[in-house]
């Protein structure tokens, strides 16, 4: 996959409607490498080809990527500058879980569309003694040392809250800046588990590097066929959400650039290689236009400010 990535980072030359040297900005709030960075590349060297136009991706990490989001929410609305959306700061940050968001993801952003969805699988270091959810649970109940669970992600972050206060209550919940940096952690043994998205989970699963123990939708993953569903562990209790990536213009866009872009991206989403290219990456692809994506939006956030303010999670600044 990091061949594929630095592959795509060359996009052509050209502009939109026209030839021209001003590229088009896809803002990520995610560090190089992250699910977000791939999605926005793959589908910016499409983009690119069908607006004739530069494509380039700007990482921004920082503060579940509401950093970016609020970037792209006062850049000026021209059509250059776009943000590749996650739930992090389009759901799980506004809707309470970053203090301090200045910015209505419902109104002052514009959405072209496109969805890919992804879902979480729960991994522990392979040298961790256990095979299974109650193995696991059973050894950091009995070594509390071994108790901690990283995340890079909102919905990282709220796994690991859920197994803290339905399971084992001494765990220690440790975010990171990036999804990479809290992966490597776990990798090296100092931190026990971590909730990741089955697209980032599935080259560490395939080299050995992290040991799957549970997929966290109500059936098995095709990608992962002999990994338990949350159904059949332990965790059946735990929501079943999804880790989604989308594109959006600042609010005042033009609507002739909103209509170009929105059509750019469906095209891409549409096109046959690249949906096989996503698929077989770990994600399904769900692609719809503004008011599909608006409705999606704002169902999600309605979600994730009912599981906040169940779950009573404290805002982080």
């Amino acid at each position: 996959m990091r061949h594929l990535i630095a592959a795509l980072a060359i996009v052509p030359a050209l502009a939109l409607g026209q030839v021209s040297d001003q590229p088009v900005r896809l803002v990520v709030g995610f560090g190089a490498g992250s699910t977000t960075d791939y999605v926005a590349r793959l589908v910016g060297t499409s983009m690119a080809t069908r607006l004739s136009q530069p494509v380039i991706v700007e990482n921004r990490p920082g503060a579940l990527s509401t950093l970016a989001t609020e970037a792209v929410v006062r850049a000026k609305p021209d059509g250059r500058t776009l943000l590749v959306g996650a739930n992090s700061g389009l759901t799980t940050g506004p809707a309470g879980l970053i203090q301090g968001v200045r910015y209505d993801p419902l109104t002052d952003l514009a959405p072209l569309g496109g969805v890919v969805m992804t879902p979480y699988v729960l991994l522990v270091d392979p040298k961790l003694p256990v095979k299974d959810v109650e193995g696991l649970l059973k050894v950091v109940s009995a070594q509390p040392s071994m108790g901690s669970c990283a995340s890079g992600n909102a919905n990282g972050k709220v796994y690991c809250e859920l197994i803290k206060r339905m399971h084992y209550t001494g765990l220690a919940s440790i975010p990171y800046r990036s999804t990479p940096a809290a992966v490597t952690d776990v990798m090296g043994g100092q931190v026990s588990m971590i909730f990741l998205d089955l697209v980032s989970a599935l080259p560490r699963v395939r080299s050995g590097q992290l040991r799957p123990l549970a997929v966290m939708t109500p059936r098995r993953n095709p990608l992962m066929p002999d990994v338990p569903s949350k159904t059949e562990t332990a965790l059946a209790g735990f929501p079943a959400n999804f880790g989604w990536q989308a594109l959006f213009a600042p609010a005042a866009t033009p609507p002739e650039a909103s209509s170009k872009l929105s059509a750019a991206v469906q095209a891409a989403l549409t096109d046959t290689q690249l949906r096989a290219t996503l698929e077989q990456a770990g994600f399904e692809v769900r692609s719809g236009g503004p008011k599909d994506m608006q409705s999606f939006l704002k169902a999600d956030l309605e979600t994730w400010r009912r599981l906040i303010k169940d779950l009573q999670l404290e805002p982080e600044s």
